[in-house]
């Protein structure tokens, strides 16, 4: 029992000693455990189970001085990311930069990265916006089908004549029921009918004046059925 309580003893006060233990890296791979005694701008000194070692600071691996002399392993650090920046432009290369990323590329690379950054494609030779191409793309097949353009959107002659049609009569349509009339312009100031109403045309008129423009507007129906329409005409008794 006594020689367990010795061993156990033992063991706490050594722990101390290997948690301070540090490793030292040399530049050709070797490695050195012990205590650092001293470190300064020539080089750094361990003190090993079996000597006192000294090395200058070229001969120590990066991962040590990054430790033991980080403001040296900063100047080295960006001593070496010049020597390589000058060998990638020598090479012709150019830096391109993303998300605070740095790599180093072909200017003709460089341009493609950064027009696909912006959104844009390389179409027939020219590099445009993705959006442009996707309208250049649609006119041609729109044309292809016979199509114009008219305000913003593709339609037939036949459909852009009706439109405008429509537009003049505004928004009447020759073919709409009396109930559509209604639903758009509301009720007439007044309804004429024809002699023949009692017929099987059954034709009216209804007006609409307009007060502050001195005109009025007539739409003629037969049957219910819108067959003219006739804007900004002067006032009928």
């Amino acid at each position: 029992m006594k020689r367990i309580y010795i061993f156990l003893m033992a063991a706490v006060i050594a722990f101390p000693v290997c948690a301070a233990q540090s490793v030292l890296y040399l530049e050709s791979g070797k490695r050195y455990i012990g205590e650092i005694t001293d470190v300064n701008e020539e080089n750094i000194t361990i003190k090993t189970k079996d000597a006192t070692l000294t090395y200058p600071w070229k001969r120590v691996g990066l991962r040590s001085v990054k430790k033991y002399y980080p403001s040296l392993y900063e100047k080295i650090k960006k001593e070496k990311l010049a020597e390589l920046e000058e060998k990638k432009k020598k090479l012709g290369l150019v830096p391109y930069e993303k998300n605070g990323k740095i790599k180093w590329v072909t200017p003709k690379k460089r341009t493609y990265l950064q027009n696909k950054d912006k959104g844009m494609e390389l179409f027939e030779g020219e590099w445009k916006m993705t959006n442009e191409i996707a309208e250049i793309v649609l006119a041609r097949k729109m044309k292809e089908q016979g199509k114009v353009q008219y305000k913003g959107k593709w339609y037939t002659e036949e459909e852009i004549a009706e439109m405008k049609e429509t537009e003049k009569n505004k928004g009447l349509k020759i073919g709409m029921k009396d109930t559509e009339v209604i639903k758009l312009w509301g009720e007439p100031t007044r309804k004429k009918k024809s002699a023949d109403f009692q017929t099987a045309r059954k034709r009216e008129m209804w007006v609409y004046e307009n007060e502050e423009e001195e005109t009025e507007d007539r739409v003629i129906l037969e049957n219910k059925t819108v067959r003219q329409v006739m804007v900004n005409q002067e006032l009928s008794e």
